[in-house]
């Protein structure tokens, strides 16, 4: 008790000990002490707004805060997740709205580090958790309505989905008013609208209704405190107020947008006259309703008026396809986008490009370089990292690819679009289990001739390699179940086949139209008749039709006698003539051997072995006696063909005078390599027939040098 006599009356307190302790409220000498503090440690003098982010030199928790009008900087702690972790996607009020890496939202105070959860991701209408082959959280979007797969889940690890599904978050005041305070959600797919009260354990969908005009496509919103309303920005620039007070939403039109079609944009000057017309189409509004269009909307009412440099940064940070679609909007946005776009995507046409993993960058960042364009360029695709993929073919500006699990998907690498094809186990010989661990495992049946009912075990990351041996797609995949998937795997060149949007692979069996069901080494769609055209591994070529109610298989072309097994490439030319490439590998042994990651070790047998091309011959049919016939490159007559896991090209040289006519680009495609040395070293170059030699690509190695994995592999840009 001496010790707490010592200062009964706390103002008294020693001036340093003072400033130690107090706040600013308990008498006339601890608020002197106390605002000799803050000016250090909260230099803030005015309401203003003020930049939060995470600085580099501070640790994961650490915020920072700027403020303009003081011209000073301060840092805050803020209280798990880590500040760092967070992805903001709305502040006002002081607060901001995150998600953690769950894909969970919160709202945070940073400067008093209050903190309040509000209603989990699987609290939306069309979230529910999942989990992976692995047993790993996953949760799964069902996107319906959006365009273009608007019956196919997304399915994504729990830190990415909050990437793709939020789009911007809105409260209607502080969170420390409570149940008074409603944030309002705009999200996937395309602009939906949610909204919670504090305390709620599940957000509100605002769906079509009698009292609801519409229930997506909207673009932002802001509260207006007078009428208690909020206000929604339609995607054709249209105004919309939103009541909340009642028992349900009520939303109303009181500004209509551009006559223009959804999708279609004004240019030049048509943009300046739709623009003027939207804005003379304002519907009669309360008081309230004026004031809140003059104060924000009223800024820049012509966006094409947007300053310069304001423009360019909105531009740079678009992605592909929004930055084709922005420089359609008028000609300032169009000379903007134009300067921007001959960096971020230098493609001048749709010749093929090289695809693949360049060390420098992330895992999930794949180079595209176009060799008509001389110049390469990044983009960055959605989980699976690309560098985890195994890529088996490639048609119409997208990859078939399997990830880690030896499941496969469609991926455009230019829009970041990704379908997920039928499971590994939707194939009629494969089976999941468990080993003695509990790790997940396949079987794979009838790998072993003599004994069809003993399985093989794999585990999910190497049964790719020596399951799947290529794949080719009829049409591009953002057709839906239009685009049927071909695949030939194990055994021996087994064929199966999947639609958009099926859960199973159909195997193409043997039958009373399919007289042989292996075999098959290369496939090709033929637009012309709608038909796949199938290389059998004797060279006879057999057409599959998949449009009946079962397969029909018809040899076209006899085969050869020749004993060696190269690998055989079928080519449609547009012509119409039909050639195969026969390419003969061989092996030869490095001086040093390539690195191979210390956990992909035991999936490489020979780190100093390496596949190379000794040999391509080229052949065409011949019709009148329906067989293979030897030919010189000249009767390619002038193009060039582009050939590995991609479905085969030829491109004019007399339209592309760039590419060497009569010579052959390709990519390393033998499967039976990859598959016991995936880190081998992979040929990339140009084939010349002349010499029988591999030139190089150019210097684009040097510049931006490949990884061996995944192999690279041509690919036909296209934004579809």
């Amino acid at each position: 008790m001496e010790t707490a006599a010592v200062h009964r009356d706390w103002s008294a307190l020693p001036e340093d000990l003072m400033v130690v302790r107090g706040p600013s409220a308990v008498c006339t000498s601890w608020r002197a002490a106390f605002s000799a503090v803050r000016r250090v440690r909260i230099p803030i003098k005015d309401a203003s707004p003020c930049l939060l982010y995470s600085c580099a030199g501070d640790d994961a928790h650490t915020a920072t805060l700027y403020s303009p009008s003081a011209g000073a900087a301060f840092k805050v702690r803020l209280p798990g997740p880590a500040f760092r972790s967070l992805y903001v996607v709305g502040s006002d009020h002081g607060w901001i709205v995150a998600a953690d890496e769950e894909s969970n939202l919160h709202l945070v105070n940073p400067l008093t580090g209050a903190q309040i959860d509000l209603p989990p991701v699987t609290g939306l209408h069309h979230v529910e958790s999942t989990t992976d082959i692995q047993g790993r959280p996953m949760y799964k979007c069902n996107l319906y309505g959006e365009y273009p797969y608007p019956e196919i889940p997304c399915v994504h690890k729990p830190e990415q989905l909050r990437l793709f599904l939020y789009g911007s978050a809105y409260l209607s005041c502080s969170p420390s008013a409570g149940a008074a305070c409603v944030v309002l959600l705009l999200h996937r797919p395309d602009g939906q609208l949610s909204f919670a009260r504090l305390g709620a354990d599940g957000w509100t969908h605002i769906a079509d209704s009698e009292s609801v005009e519409r229930a997506s496509s909207f673009r932002c919103a802001a509260y207006n405190d007078k009428d208690g309303l909020f206000y929604l920005l339609s995607g054709e620039c249209s105004v919309y107020t939103l009541d909340l007070n009642g028992q349900s939403p009520v939303m109303k039109e009181i500004v209509e947008g551009s006559e223009n079609p959804e999708g279609e944009y004004a240019v030049g000057d048509e943009a300046d006259d739709s623009t003027r017309k939207a804005r003379d189409k304002v519907k009669p509004a309360t008081p309230a309703a004026t004031d809140i269009m003059e104060s924000t909307a009223g800024v820049y009412h012509d966006w094409s008026g947007l300053p310069e440099d304001l423009m360019l940064i909105v531009i740079r940070a678009l992605d592909i396809p929004n930055l084709l679609r922005a420089g359609a909007v008028c000609a300032s946005w169009r000379a903007s986008c134009t300067d921007v776009r001959r960096v971020r995507f230098p493609i001048t046409d749709s010749t093929p490009c090289l695809l693949y993993s360049c060390a420098a960058d992330a895992a999930d960042t794949a180079t595209v370089y176009s060799p008509s364009a001389g110049a390469a360029f990044k983009v960055r695709v959605p989980a699976p990292p690309f560098r985890s993929r195994y890529v088996v073919g490639s048609g119409h500006g997208w990859i078939v690819a399997a990830d880690e699990a030896s499941n496969l998907h469609v991926l455009n690498p230019l829009t970041g679009v990704q379908i997920s094809l039928p499971p590994v186990t939707g194939l009629h010989h494969v089976e999941s289990f468990s080993d003695d661990h509990g790790w997940p495992m396949y079987n794979v049946y009838g790998e072993d001739m003599w004994h069809p009912d003993s399985p093989t075990a794999y585990k999910p990351r190497q049964m790719r390699l020596f399951l799947y041996e290529r794949a080719c797609l009829s049409c591009s995949p953002s057709k839906g179940a239009a685009c049927i998937v071909l695949l030939l795997h194990r055994t021996d060149g087994e064929v199966s086949f999947a639609r958009v949007g099926d859960d199973r692979w159909t195997h193409v069996a043997k039958s009373e139209s399919v007289q042989w069901s292996s075999g098959y080494r290369s496939a090709a769609y033929n637009e012309n008749d709608g038909l796949f055209y199938l290389v059998f591994y004797n060279a006879s070529i057999w057409t599959l039709d998949l449009h009946g109610g079962s397969p029909v298989m018809k040899n076209v072309v006899m085969g050869s006698s020749r004993s060696d097994d190269p690998i055989r490439s079928i080519v449609l030319a547009p012509w119409g003539e039909i050639f195969q490439v026969w390419r003969f590998i061989g092996v030869r042994w490095l001086d040093t051997p390539v690195k191979v990651p210390a956990d992909y070790a035991d999936e490489v047998i020979n780190p100093r072995r390496e596949s190379y091309t000794e040999e391509i011959e080229l052949y065409k049919v011949d019709v009148s006696g329906l067989k293979l016939v030897r030919i010189n490159s000249s009767e390619l007559r002038g193009h060039a063909i582009f050939i590995g896991f991609n479905s085969p090209v030829l491109v004019s040289t007399q339209e592309f005078p760039i590419f060497k006519p009569n010579f052959a680009y390709i990519t390393d495609d033998s499967w039976e390599t990859i598959c016991i040395n995936m880190y081998g070293g992979r040929e990339v170059g140009i084939w010349n027939f002349e010499t029988e030699k591999l030139e190089s690509l150019g210097d684009v190695q040097v510049a931006h040098p490949w990884l061996n994995w995944p192999p690279p592999v041509w690919i036909t840009p296209s934004l579809s």
